[in-house]
């Protein structure tokens, strides 16, 4: 795993950096980026899974250190952040986001740690259950997925912890685990002759499930929120499309991961904890202030006549300097006094 550890970083890094373009920008490029970029963080997590190895005990402990603590930590500063930074500072909102938290009904960015924890505690059970054997938890991670989305198709309602979201994040993970340890990535991804055809290829099927999406989606009238996959909101449009479209931009992913190592990517990949919690609910916002401040209208991320294709471009790109830049230099200060344990490092 040692070797394979930098990909998977770089992996995680694009994704982070494609995640905060994707809740910045609008139109065909959140589009093209909310059909894979959430699958694609359940994915990396499911390739380094190795917990069943390990006492349950042991393993729950270390992650309850690692993803819990985290969870709580950094959870409070975005909600006290929330409650100053929006017109109601009253008791009884802040009370009220407490409440969010704890209960963790798809409270803000905190809802993927949650979700990732207990599809991670499924996982471990499933592999244990089923003894490691390969066709068995690919069967029974399956039948857990459609039954995910099928609880969707029936109304579901959204439960506490997203353990409702568990049920089809476990495919995204389950399908990591498994294509990892069965050497599918290796030799069909990281080492096949013919990346930049493949690629293409991945990326042409990409794009052409998406728009089919939603352009299907809209035809159907699903009344869906939003672009293509959206975990958050529980959304999965038609779901075959909607999985061929996230699998093959994961695989263009990690093509380009382990095509194009860059040290600050590889950085923001291994500490990709703040960055993906911290960039949506707290630094978005305050970009969106110091826009406004400079008479620059966040408004130009939304559907607006007002600016122009280069004013969004401009707006995105620096938006998105400025968020890696500010969060970098705040990991960086956390990891270097007790503070750490806020991201996981005890």
């Amino acid at each position: 795993m040692k070797e394979r550890i930098k990909w998977i970083d770089m992996l995680k890094g694009y994704g982070i950096i494609f995640a905060i373009i994707a809740h910045i920008s609008t139109g065909w490029v959140r589009h093209e980026l909310y059909t894979f970029h959430m699958p694609l963080f359940f994915f990396a997590s499911g390739c380094l899974f190795t917990a069943y190895k390990y006492d349950f005990g042991h393993w729950l402990l270390h992650k309850l250190r690692t993803m819990i603590v985290p969870y709580f930590l950094l959870g409070t500063v975005m909600m006290f952040f929330e409650w100053q930074f929006n017109t109601w500072k009253d008791t009884q909102s802040l009370k009220n986001l407490f409440i969010n938290m704890v209960v963790q009904e798809r409270f803000l960015t905190l809802w993927f740690l949650a979700c990732l924890f207990f599809t991670e505690v499924f996982f471990y059970l499933i592999v244990r259950i089923c003894r490691n054997k390969y066709v068995i938890i690919g069967i029974v991670t399956a039948v857990i997925t459609i039954g995910g989305l099928i609880y969707y198709r029936m109304g579901g309602k959204s439960l506490p912890w997203n353990i409702d979201t568990c049920m089809v994040s476990i495919g995204f993970f389950g399908a990591g685990y498994l294509l990892q340890n069965l050497g599918v990535i290796e030799k069909w991804l990281l080492n096949n002759s013919r990346k930049a055809i493949l690629f293409g290829g991945l990326l042409a099927v990409n794009l052409l499930a998406g728009f089919a999406n939603l352009r299907l989606t809209e035809a159907l009238d699903l009344k869906m929120i939003g672009f293509g996959l959206e975990m958050y909101e529980s959304q999965y449009q038609f779901e075959p499309l909607t999985f061929i479209a996230a699998f093959s931009g994961i695989a263009c992913m990690i093509l380009i991961a382990n095509r194009f190592h860059i040290s600050a990517i590889e950085y923001i990949g291994k500490n990709s904890i703040l960055y993906f919690v911290w960039h949506q609910s707290i630094m978005i916002p305050i970009c969106n202030k110091i826009a406004l401040a400079f008479h620059w209208d966040p408004g130009l991320t939304q559907w607006s006549v007002n600016y122009t294709v280069w004013d969004r471009f401009l707006f995105v790109t620096a938006s998105t300097v400025f968020i890696l830049l500010v969060l970098t230099l705040v990991n960086m200060l956390i990891n270097k006094c007790f503070l750490k344990v806020m991201v996981g490092k005890i």
